[in-house]
């Protein structure tokens, strides 16, 4: 198996699992915080820049990436803090797939429509992102949020479990707030959270 790492050196990389070698490496225009796996098609990866844009990437075309997206609201230069892949499943209230996006501002679903990447800004979620997490069981988003001086509403750290919705197809896409948690005011490390179902 391949893991898919980015980092701090302007690369993105894909590792053996079985020989801890390095297979494919990807230059990168500034440092990225995050990446993530097409779950639908593993042959897509894609990347979050520590300018706030998305790139995605074909590994079957090891020049470059193949589409670079910037955030439809002019929040550019914001870090992108995290991104999940949430795939396709047509008998739910989400029946599309997509690229859920964290940024240091607030969050993004990025919906895949062919070749087409179509944004939704989640109002719900606005703040300082630290961590995005989709249960695919649920469809489910758990977005988890530092303290921050720029949004007044982030005074404690806040983990928001949410409902992606996009039927019936003729209403607008929606970000529904299911329940939330509170945690202290100070928040020293990056973590990363993560929705499951107990086993």
């Amino acid at each position: 198996g391949l893991t898919v790492t980015a980092g701090m050196d302007k690369t993105m990389k894909l590792t053996s699992m079985h020989s801890n070698n390095v297979v494919q490496s990807y230059s990168l225009p500034v440092p990225a915080w995050a990446c993530c796996w097409n779950e639908d098609d593993n042959n897509y990866v894609y990347c979050g820049l520590s300018n706030g844009n998305f790139m995605t990437f074909d590994l079957r075309q090891t020049a470059g990436h193949v589409k670079m997206l910037q955030r439809p609201d002019n929040h550019n230069h914001i870090p992108v803090t995290s991104l999940t892949y949430v795939p396709l499943c047509h008998a739910s209230s989400l029946n599309c797939s997509g690229v859920l996006m964290g940024t240091l501002d607030g969050a993004v679903f990025w919906e895949s429509e062919r070749d087409v990447f179509i944004p939704h800004l989640l109002e719900p979620l606005s703040g300082s992102c630290t961590c995005l997490s989709f249960d695919t069981s649920t469809r489910h988003c758990l977005a988890s949020f530092r303290p921050s001086n720029r949004t007044p509403q982030t005074k404690h750290i806040r983990h928001i479990v949410c409902e992606l919705c996009n039927t019936p197809i003729n209403e607008p896409f929606t970000c529904h707030p299911v329940h939330e948690f509170t945690g202290g005011s100070v928040y020293r490390l990056l973590s990363r959270s993560l929705l499951f179902q107990r086993p």
